[in-house]
């Protein structure tokens, strides 16, 4: 079973957890959402995907599916994306990810970390580097920040 889901409830982080293997139309609505809750938004973010529950790599489809979004949506994107940190352990993960930036090279920094707290770090040094200020709450995840 695939599952997506996207958490703004930290903003500016945005977390989205992909669990099981990436179904293609469960792909398509994620991106919709994402572009409806997070891009249309038009305030600084950072996103951190934490692909360790994924139970396999993206097939050649979606990553083909996710460099068309990219190059559609990219401009876009990249006025708000502060950055980008994909949490993983899995080395075909992080090639199959590579596959896609040599399609659609990323607009925003790009990281590849092994643990989410990890992941938050590297997102929130991007969040200050652009003036945004984070502050640390207790929330249900380690160490994920909000903003006031």
């Amino acid at each position: 079973m695939s599952r997506i889901h996207l958490d703004t409830s930290n903003w500016p982080l945005v977390v989205t957890t992909i669990e099981g293997d990436i179904d293609d139309a469960v792909l398509v609505a994620y991106f919709d959402e994402f572009l409806t809750r997070v891009i249309d938004k038009g305030t600084l973010f950072a996103s951190i995907v934490d692909a360790t529950k994924l139970s396999s790599a993206p097939s050649a489809r979606q990553r083909a599916l996710i460099a068309e979004w990219e190059t559609k949506h990219g401009t876009r994107g990249e006025r708000v994306n502060v950055g980008i940190a994909i949490v993983t352990t899995s080395s075909v993960v992080r090639g199959a990810m590579t596959a896609v930036n040599w399609i659609s090279p990323p607009r925003v920094p790009t990281t590849y970390e092994a643990t989410l707290p990890a992941a938050i770090t590297w997102a929130k040094a991007r969040l200050h580097d652009r003036g945004v200020t984070v502050k640390r709450e207790s929330t249900g995840i380690d160490d994920i920040p909000t903003v006031r």
